[in-house]
């Protein structure tokens, strides 16, 4: 299952120094999907990866919420996905520049 909030995705083998940021990419799965394993073409292969590593100026990102029991928005368990939408604009909007080279 997901984990709730947002995670940032780095490139494999993770670089040491990333060119600095120019764009931030948010990946939000569906109903019944996974943070992770919803962008996963097999165990080893991540779109998200991919990404990370064909575009060392973008961040990516992928939010997680429990999409399984998306009714309990109503009743007050968990973090709204309103709550999680203002999680993941206040990271995006606070964000740290990368060091470049």
């Amino acid at each position: 299952m997901s984990n709730e909030g947002p995670v940032e995705v780095f490139a494999r083998p993770r670089l040491t120094s990333p060119p600095p940021a120019v764009l931030d990419i948010v990946f939000v799965h569906g109903l019944g999907g996974d943070q992770f394993e919803t962008w996963r073409s097999s165990e080893e292969e991540s779109w998200l990866e991919w990404l990370a590593t064909d575009f060392p100026t973008c961040r990516i990102f992928t939010v997680g919420y429990d999409s399984t029991k998306f009714a309990s928005v109503l009743s007050g368990d968990g973090a709204s996905i309103q709550d999680l939408a203002l999680i993941m604009a206040d990271v995006l909007a606070s964000r740290e520049e990368r060091a470049s080279h």
